[in-house]
C-alpha cells in the first residue's frame, strides 16, 4: 500500500520474533531504503544475503542502498566514505548481474554507479552493452552519451545523447548536448540546448550558468540579464546568481556609457 514507515514497525517486530528470516529482513531493508533510512536498510540487507545468498533482489536493494549513501557522503564532503559506497554499491550490482548477466536494468545501474566515481572506461562498457540490449531506452542512451562526453568522443556523445532526447527529454541530456556543442563551438546549437534544458528544469540553475557565460563571451549582455533574471526569479535566495545579475548590469550600463 505504499506506506513503508508502517510496515517498518511490523517487520522491525517479526525481526524480533525471527532474526534469521530471510524474506522478512529483505522487505525490512525495502522498507528502510524507501523511508531514507540507507544506512539501516544496507546492514539488513547484508545479513539478508548471508542468510540467503541466492535472492538477487537483494543484492539490487543493496545497491540503491549503498548508492544513496554514497550521495549522501557527497553532499556531507565525505569523499572517502562516498567512494566506498559506491564501490559497495558496484560490488553490489556485480553479484546481481551474476545471476542475470544479460539484464540491461543491471547494467545500466552498474554503468551509472562507475560514472558516478568516475570510471568512465568501465562505464562505458557497461552502458554500451546495455544499449545493445535496449536500445530504446533513453536513460541508457542519456547516460552513455555523458560518459562519451567525459572521454572526449565527441561524435558518440552527440548520437547517444540525441537519441536520449528523442526517446526522453530530460534536462540531463540537453545539459550535456549543451556543453558538447559549446566545446565545438556551435554557439547557436549550444545555447538552444541550454535552453531546453532549462524549459524541463525551470528550477535548476546547473543550466542557466553555461548559458550566460556562454551569451556573455557572445558580448549578448542583455540576453545574458534577462536569463540571469529568470534564474533569480526561480531561486531568489541564490547569492552567486545575485552578484552575477549585479554584474551583468553593470556590464549593460558600461556598454551604454560608451
Amino acid at each position: 500500500a505504499q506506506r513503508p514507515a508502517i510496515a517498518t514497525h511490523a517487520l522491525e517486530r517479526s525481526r524480533e520474533l525471527h532474526p534469521n528470516n530471510a524474506a522478512a529482513l529483505r522487505l525490512l531493508g525495502q522498507a528502510l531504503y524507501w523511508t531514507a533510512r540507507a544506512k539501516e536498510a544496507s546492514a539488513v540487507l547484508s545479513r539478508a544475503i548471508e542468510l540467503d545468498p541466492l535472492d538477487q533482489e537483494s543484492y539490487v536493494l543493496l545497491a540503491r542502498a549503498y548508492h544513496d549513501r554514497g550521495l549522501r557522503h557527497r553532499g556531507e564532503g565525505d569523499a572517502a566514505a562516498a567512494a566506498a559506497a559506491f564501490d559497495r554499491a558496484i560490488a553490489a550490482w556485480q553479484q546481481a548481474l551474476a545471476f542475470a548477466p544479460e539484464s540491461p536494468d543491471y547494467l545500466r545501474s552498474l554503468g551509472i554507479e562507475y560514472f558516478t566515481i568516475g570510471r568512465l572506461a568501465e562505464a562505458e562498457a557497461a552502458l554500451a552493452r546495455a544499449a545493445q540490449l535496449r536500445p530504446d531506452d533513453g536513460v541508457i542512451q542519456g547516460n552513455l552519451g555523458a560518459v562519451y562526453l567525459g572521454l572526449g568522443q565527441h561524435a558518440a556523445a552527440a548520437a547517444a545523447l540525441l537519441r536520449a532526447v528523442a526517446l526522453d527529454p530530460r534536462a540531463e541530456w540537453w545539459g550535456n548536448l549543451g556543453a558538447l556543442y559549446a566545446k565545438q563551438s556551435r554557439r547557436e546549437e549550444a545555447g538552444e540546448a541550454y535552453e531546453k534544458a532549462i524549459g524541463i528544469a525551470p528550477t535548476n540553475l546547473r543550466w542557466y550558468l553555461p548559458l550566460i557565460d556562454l551569451l556573455r563571451k557572445q558580448e549578448r549582455i542583455e540576453d545574458a540579464l534577462g536569463i540571469a533574471e529568470a534564474a533569480l526569479e526561480a531561486q531568489p535566495q541564490n547569492e552567486r546568481m545575485a552578484r552575477m545579475l549585479s554584474e551583468l548590469r553593470r556590464r549593460l550600463q558600461q556598454k551604454g556609457d560608451r
